[in-house]
């Protein structure tokens, strides 16, 4: 069970739907150096790949992970792909990008396998019938589109350029199988991060929950465009992490900072 437990923890470095497991509160913004930027900057999105890896307490195999955004044409792709030793995961999510930074999904696609066993899930955005399908293996739902719907995997792209445009509310519409669900987040302040890529400035942010029985926080990079490169999540006496190995940000590798700098950065 922990073993599958091992690429769950993993999807929650994209997925909204294994993050939520009910109702999630209205939540507070922290005073952070993108909270006092004008929310009305333009941002756009720049090509990224990021390596991660994957543990869990009491587990001794490790996972990995690749996400990665990718320019095509007009459109953007974004691609997250994780395994174990019996357990796969790829997700990709085709949206455009408007002058404002909002991203506009046009299809997501989810392909798993657990010990075999294979499930794949499409959502297609119909923005001119305002209507979204979503297919699971056999099943189908449609319903009504929202402004600003996004994928399991989009919305957390969408979390960072809002971080960049400086935006303090950090709630998003995100597709759930048939249905929209909200997803907010709180950031809780600043921290100085050992990463094997040295000592990066990041922003925590806590996911907002009403059940207290999971706990969820994510590192942003504030120095690379709020790459991701940690994630934290507590359940009951289970401790699951992910890290940041390896990572470029258009074309540029991801490092740390300076001893002096991160002298400065803690006084």
């Amino acid at each position: 069970m922990k073993l599958r437990n091992l690429l769950v923890g993993m999807v929650a470095l994209m997925s909204a739907s294994v993050w939520a497991d009910g109702p999630v509160t209205t939540q507070s913004t922290a005073s952070t150096p993108a909270a006092k930027a004008s929310a009305t900057s333009q941002v756009t999105p720049k090509p990224f790949e990021a390596k991660y890896s994957a543990d869990m307490s009491g587990l001794p195999v490790s996972g990995s992970a690749v996400r990665k955004l990718q320019k095509e044409g007009d459109d953007w792709s974004l691609s997250f792909e994780a395994s174990t030793v019996l357990l796969s995961l790829k997700q990709e999510s085709k949206f455009t990008v408007d002058k404002e930074g909002q991203i506009k999904p046009s299809s997501y696609t989810d392909k798993r396998s657990f010990f075999g066993k294979s499930k794949v899930e499409q959502v297609n955005f119909n923005w001119q019938q305002n209507e979204i399908q979503s297919r699971r293996d056999d099943k189908e739902w449609r319903f009504p589109i929202e402004k600003g719907a996004l994928d399991d995997i989009s919305y957390q792209l969408q979390l960072r350029l809002d971080m960049e445009k400086g935006r303090k509310d950090l709630s998003y519409r995100v597709v759930d199988r048939k249905k929209l669900d909200t997803e907010n987040f709180e950031i809780e302040g600043e921290e100085l991060l050992d990463t094997p890529l040295g000592k990066l400035a990041t922003v925590r942010i806590k996911l907002v929950r009403e059940n207290k029985k999971r706990q969820t926080w994510i590192w942003l990079a504030r120095d690379w465009d709020y790459l991701l490169v940690q994630l934290r999540q507590l359940e009951k006496e289970d401790e699951f992490v992910i890290k940041v190995r390896q990572a470029s940000l258009d074309g540029k590798e991801v490092t740390g900072i300076s001893t002096s700098t991160a002298a400065k950065t803690k006084s």
